[in-house]
């Protein structure tokens, strides 16, 4: 699966295979403005360090190790941080 967000000036790209029931989080972004995808994300992101470590890498990371835990939540806090530093800018989700 792969993500190309836009909010601001800079695009995101995040490509992987994490496993499991990935949820279409990023796709409930769309539309939304920096304002209020943000906040959803700062929430995500604390759902995430709630779970632990292992628990979550055991359940999500693939086998072929094409993406991780980690660098999904990496890419989640910098767009989080676009979305904060651009407030009024729509978020664009493509998948």
């Amino acid at each position: 699966m792969s993500y190309n967000i836009y909010i601001g000036p800079e695009p995101f790209n995040y490509t992987s295979n994490l496993a499991e029931d990935r949820p279409t989080g990023f796709q409930s972004l769309h539309d939304l403005t920096g304002a209020e995808a943000a906040p959803l994300l700062n929430q995500a992101l604390s759902n995430i360090r709630l779970v632990p470590d292992e628990k979550i890498q055991k359940k999500y990371n693939p086998p072929n190790g094409w993406g991780t835990v980690t660098g999904g939540v990496i890419f989640m806090a910098r767009v989080m941080a676009a979305c904060y530093e651009n407030p009024k800018d729509t978020v664009e989700v493509n998948s």
